[in-house]
């Protein structure tokens, strides 16, 4: 590495004033008194300022230099440009001395020269001290950050051209320096999978990358929030109230601002990607990104905490009691683990939706193909183009059916969806692509959410019912890619993946879910299969993973790291994310699959909407996002995504949702009468007698009513009636 590329140690060890000097140095510069209360800092010393005058200020104080002088200048007339446009009142205004200099000399504690100036202070909250962090918040965000560097556009090309260590076109040299400073071996692992898996990226992206001047600290420090307007806590959202701290502006790859505030954003996130997904729709949506950025922007954000973690292991040898230099590092680190778990073309396709984007560029070219491609493919079945279809229900509030258990036992599963396939008359009967479904409850399918845990329920291949023993055909020439037994609860079971290779170079593989054992005992990697020809058969439900048989049959575009198997289902808030990278499949079966329930039913916004004009205000709903729930079993409730609830409101205690006794009990007199007690009938007398049976003898009279609601009126009437009070406690 040439010594010009080479960073240099800087010397950061900050001023130290005396009160005395603080106070001295506000009537010198500013003819300033009053309270004075310091502020966290990393070059500088900061002061909350409150004058006499009950004005607020911040008093910042940085050894000299030249170096110093220059930047101070330079900041100066940032924020002068910054503050006359769209962000007046969101970026600190300098304020001159009583002599109109930017700034005074001093000396600090220990006699080395000083510059101290003075800057408006800002409203509101720093970021790292908002517990509540909406989806709105971040995307704000992105959005004022991106109005910072369209400000900054306009400066003199002079400003930010320097060598700073925060700079990530030099963090691979900043890292080469302080690597060695890290001790524990398991931190070391994780450091060097990063750049393991980063570099090479970024270093081909690099080179497209457009640079301008950025902020480039958008850290939960630098960030300050605010609650606007009236209501309740819960019912406001919080915005951006200012950007503080320019003293890391530099001119360097416009992407790096994006990745340095997602760097802090994602810290201990348990869903990184929606999170960075609110930042790039917020910057997006002001500062157009170009698709290399948004490439890059993952690399560059894992890049970040990597040189993050380095500097704080070679500032703390410097400065060990400044908690400042490691109020970050131990997230750092769990962030950097989770994050390596993440292929970097998943965090790209998120990246893309939130720019508006095909998520998989990839996925995209597969499915034009599917659709405008003139080759005509074999059927995966054999009659699957001629024999009779049927198309099932597997959404959350199917009725049709509503019998089928949540998961095993398998043998059930079989009996009512072939029962519902013979009834059709059917051979063959379909699952749909992109249908969410409950069925999915093992552990392979439960995710950690920032809210709590969720599950993937969002199918992403079309499932072909039929017997088992029914061979398996390749639809194009292929190649076996891999062949694997994924044996867990609900898994796939016997699973193969096929690769493809079409014209025009383009490459994508194939998935073959829930088959038989022996079937596949045969085949290799790596050997070569025509089209039409048969490899496998289908499962039965012993060795399936616990499923009626059936095929999982799936269109993979990007394997994403992915050797044995790939993701069957996806969660709802995904679902645009994998199905471009699994794009419908249906063109390569050579069938027409009638679109999921889904697409046909109401979204929750538009029943809200109806409910508003329709229905009395006075039937209210639960929860600041009020859930659409379709479908009750045992003691959960489930969404119209497949997302499970458990109930603990509607007397869930007594008898459970859907209990197989209850429904059919229901059935059976509902089939005969549906009325009430103003009339006479065996049951409701020959019940009173029964249920009585089992209470104290000191209770004899019974009174069947509808609801809690009717329970508790009923007894206030008959207290008051009792009493001839009014008056109650609760």
């Amino acid at each position: 590495m040439p010594s010009s590329d080479r960073p240099e140690d800087p010397n950061p060890l900050p001023p130290s004033l005396t009160p005395t000097g603080i106070e001295d140095a506000l009537r010198a510069g500013w003819g300033l008194s009053g309270s004075v209360t310091p502020l966290a800092g990393y070059r500088d010393l900061n002061f909350k300022v409150r004058g006499e005058d009950g004005g607020l200020r911040v008093l910042k104080v940085v050894l000299d230099s030249e170096e110093t002088r220059t930047d101070l200048n330079h900041q100066a007339l940032v924020l002068e440009s910054l503050a006359g446009g769209d962000l007046a009142g969101r970026v600190p205004t300098p304020l001159p001395t009583s002599g109109g200099s930017p700034w005074i000399e001093a000396e600090d504690g220990a006699g080395r020269p000083c510059v101290a100036r003075l800057v408006s202070w800002l409203e509101g909250v720093p970021l790292a001290d908002t517990a509540r962090r909406p989806p709105s918040l971040t995307r704000d965000i992105g959005e004022v950050l991106a109005r910072v560097d369209l400000g900054l556009a306009g400066v003199d090309p002079a400003v930010g051209q320097r060598a700073l260590d925060w700079d990530l076109r030099r963090a691979a040299a900043v890292i080469e320096l302080h690597r060695g400073r890290i001790r524990d071996p398991d931190h070391r692992a994780t450091l060097e999978a990063t750049l393991d898996s980063i570099l090479s990226r970024i270093e081909d992206l690099g080179p497209s990358l457009p640079t301008g001047l950025i902020h480039n600290d958008g850290n939960d420090h630098n960030i300050l929030v605010e609650w606007p307007g009236t209501g309740a806590p819960l019912e406001r959202a919080p915005r951006v109230s200012g950007v503080i701290d320019f003293g890391d502006m530099v001119r360097t790859w416009r992407a790096a601002e994006v990745a340095v505030a997602g760097a802090y954003l994602v810290l201990d996130r348990t869903q990184p990607l929606g999170v960075l997904e609110n930042l790039v729709a917020g910057y997006h949506g002001t500062a157009a990104l170009a698709e290399a950025e948004l490439a890059a922007i993952m690399p560059l954000l894992r890049l970040r905490l990597c040189l993050s973690v380095c500097m704080s292991a070679y500032q703390s040898t410097l400065r060990p009691d400044d908690p400042y230099l490691t109020v970050s590092e131990a997230p750092a680190w769990r962030t950097l683990e989770r994050l390596n778990s993440i292929h970097l073309d998943l965090a790209e396709a998120h990246v893309r939706r939130a720019a508006g984007l095909e998520p998989s560029a990839r996925g995209g070219a597969v499915r034009r193909w599917m659709n405008e491609s003139s080759s005509t493919p074999a059927p995966v079945l054999p009659g699957l183009h001629d024999l009779p279809r049927v198309t099932l229900d597997l959404t959350p509030g199917s009725l049709g059916l509503a019998d089928l258990p949540e998961g095993a036992p398998s043998e059930a599963w079989t009996r009512v969806l072939f029962g519902t396939m013979e009834g059709a008359g059917a051979s063959i009967g379909l699952g749909r692509y992109d249908e969410a479904r409950r069925w999915y409850t093992s552990p392979l399918f439960r995710e950690d959410g920032d809210e709590g845990p969720r599950w993937r329920s969002v199918h992403l291949g079309i499932d072909l019912f039929a017997p088992a023993g029914t061979p398996v055909h390749a639809p194009l020439d292929s190649v076996v890619e891999s062949v694997a037994i994924n044996d867990g609860e609900l898994d796939y079971g016997p699973t193969v993946i096929l690769r493809h290779e079409v014209e025009g170079g383009l490459t994508f593989h194939t998935l073959y879910g829930h088959l038989g054992t022996d079937s596949v005992r045969g085949l290799r990697a790596g050997q070569p299969l025509e089209a039409g020809s048969p490899f496998a058969a289908l499962g039965a439900e012993h060795e399936n993973g616990g499923w009626a048989p059936h095929l999982h049959f799936q269109v993979v575009a990007d394997r994403l790291g992915y050797e044995r198997d790939f993701p069957g289902v996806a969660h709802p808030g995904d679902r645009e994310v994998w199905c471009s990278l699994s794009p419908d499949p249906a063109p390569l079966l050579g069938i027409d699959v009638p679109p999921p329930i889904s697409a046909r039913e109401m979204e929750p916004t538009e029943i809200r909407a109806i409910r508003r004009r329709r229905l009395g205000p006075n039937l209210s709903l639960s929860y600041r996002r009020p859930l659409k729930i379709v479908r009750g079993w045992m003691q959960y409730l489930y969404d119209h995504h497949g997302q499970r609830f458990t109930d603990a409101v509607n007397n869930v205690p007594h008898v459970g949702h859907s209990h197989p006794r209850v429904v059919d009990a229901a059935r059976r007199q509902i089939a005969v009468l549906n009325t009430n007690t103003r009339y006479l009938h065996d049951e409701i007398a020959l019940y009173s007698e029964e249920l009585l049976a089992t209470f104290p003898d000191s209770l004899e009279v019974v009174y069947f009513v509808n609801s809690g609601s009717e329970a508790n009126e009923l007894a206030l009437r008959l207290a008051r009636a009792h009493t001839g009070r009014r008056d109650i406690v609760a």
